[in-house]
């Protein structure tokens, strides 16, 4: 009689190496994951983060052209045929008030002023200041690559309002004039927006 033997080497090992494949796959996978979820989440925040950049430098140039409006600058590029006068006191006599200008104190006491609502907002686009007329070139152009222009708002006030001193003039009066000017501005997306506000002291 002849007896056969039959020997298995290694079946008991090789559903323990399929288990620790899957478990490698699991986790190499969890790792893809959440490098890619990361790495998102850092191109949102570099993104709003240089949208609000783009939007603070928007505003900060409104605030810019709003001090060129107050002293009546212009360029030289094109010299007016009569030279535009700096805002002031007087200004708010004429029959028609420059637009992005204002002397309703009252109204814009407050900070939260919103120059990009509906209907027809206060203020003025940056690049609608042209002392240079009919020359097409504007002291400060339109900004590119952006959606909507920075818009500005010059607001007459009180002269407390912008210093606590007094420069006395020849009558006992301050000589000076105090302006408060709103600038606000937009980014690439609609929902990023700066506002400025500054006390200008001419």
């Amino acid at each position: 009689m002849n007896l056969v033997c039959h020997r298995a080497f290694g079946r008991g090992q090789s559903g323990a190496t399929l288990i620790v494949a899957l478990m490698f796959l699991v986790v190499v996978t969890i790792l893809g994951v959440g490098m890619f979820f990361t790495s998102s989440s850092d191109e949102i925040v570099a993104r709003n983060f240089r949208d609000r950049e783009i939007a603070l430098r928007a505003a900060e140039s409104a605030v810019n052209e709003a001090k060129l409006r107050i002293h009546g600058m212009f360029s030289k590029a094109s010299v007016p045929t009569a030279a535009p006068e700096g805002l002031s006191v007087d200004t708010c006599d004429l029959a028609t008030l420059p637009a992005g200008f204002s002397c309703d104190k009252t109204t814009y006491a407050s900070s939260s002023v919103d120059l990009f609502s509906g209907g027809t907002p206060p203020g003025a686009n940056v690049g609608s200041y042209n002392p240079n007329a009919p020359a097409t070139n504007t002291v400060s152009p339109p900004l590119n690559l952006l959606p909507t222009q920075p818009r500005y708002l010059i607001v007459l006030t009180d002269i407390q309002e912008c210093s606590m001193s007094a420069v006395a003039g020849a009558d006992g009066a301050d000589t000076r004039t105090c302006f408060k000017i709103f600038g606000q501005g937009r980014g690439r997306l609609s929902s990023t927006r700066v506002n400025l506000i500054e006390m200008y002291l001419r």
